[in-house]
This record gives C-alpha cells, sequence and structure tokens, in this order.
C-alpha cells in the first residue's frame, strides 16, 4: 500500500495551504513547519545556552557543537577554521601564478 503523501507528490495534491501566502502543501507536517516562519515560536530550546531554534534540522547540529561543555567560542569562528583548514588540505600543492 503506498502511502498518501507519496500518492500526492504524483497527483499533485496539495491540500495544505498557506493563509497568507500562496504556499500549499502536500505533508502535513512540512506545513507546520513552514507556518512555524510566520510566528516567533521556537520549540526547540539549547539546554547548554539561551539558544532558541523554530526547527529540529538546526537545533541538532548547534546542540552538537557544545560536546558537553557551555560553547564559549562562537560559532561562526569555528566554521571559519573548518573552512580555512579544507582550502589549505584543497590546495596545498597549488602554486599562485602571477598575472
Amino acid at each position: 500500500m503506498l502511502s498518501t503523501n507519496h500518492v500526492r507528490t504524483h497527483m499533485g495534491e496539495r491540500p495544505y495551504q498557506c493563509t497568507r501566502w500562496n504556499e500549499t502543501f502536500f505533508n502535513k507536517t512540512y506545513f507546520y513547519q513552514y507556518l512555524r516562519t510566520h510566528t516567533e515560536k521556537q520549540p526547540y530550546q539549547c539546554s547548554h545556552c539561551d539558544k532558541a531554534f523554530s526547527q529540529m534540522k538546526y537545533y541538532k547540529p548547534f546542540e552538537n557543537t557544545h560536546q558537553g561543555e557551555t560553547m564559549s567560542i562562537n560559532s561562526a569562528i569555528i566554521k571559519g577554521i573548518f573552512t580555512q583548514m579544507y582550502f589549505e588540505k584543497t590546495f596545498e600543492n597549488t602554486q599562485l601564478v602571477e598575472i
């Protein structure tokens, strides 16, 4: 038996509609996630700091940055360090050519 959501994707049926905008959804979960963009509701609260998120997909990666202790470094700095390490590793044998 096929799921209702799977059938809706093929039939083009999108029964959930935003009353503010013309956005429609075939899946109730996706619709409720979308509705949170119109509100201040942020049900996912970090247990290590006062940061909160509207969706689990943003909350989980942030929560993992703490690794058991309160984060004292800005996450943007951490991201920058990893980006720098990636470029150093990727381009370590590249020679610069003056134009």
